[in-house]
């Protein structure tokens, strides 16, 4: 009955090594998704307020075309 019982500590013990193993793997992985979840969350807001420049730009864009039209027909 002893190599029994020794057998099931053993394996145990294997069982406990590998899911310990498992749980570092798991919490390295899910620090490495908040990590580029959090990067991507600032990423986004940066492109969010990087829009009223570029629409801004655009107008500038269309009044500058239209002063170079106006500018040609005038020679």
């Amino acid at each position: 009955m002893l190599p029994f019982i020794i057998q099931q500590v053993y394996g145990a013990i294997e069982t406990s090594t590998i899911a310990v193993s498992f749980l570092s793997c798991n919490t390295k992985r899910g620090k490495q998704i908040l990590y580029d979840v959090t990067t991507l969350y600032y990423n986004a807001q940066i492109l969010h307020y990087q829009i009223p420049f570029i629409d801004e730009n655009l107008s500038n864009a269309h009044k500058l075309l239209k002063n170079i039209q106006l500018l040609k027909e005038q020679l």
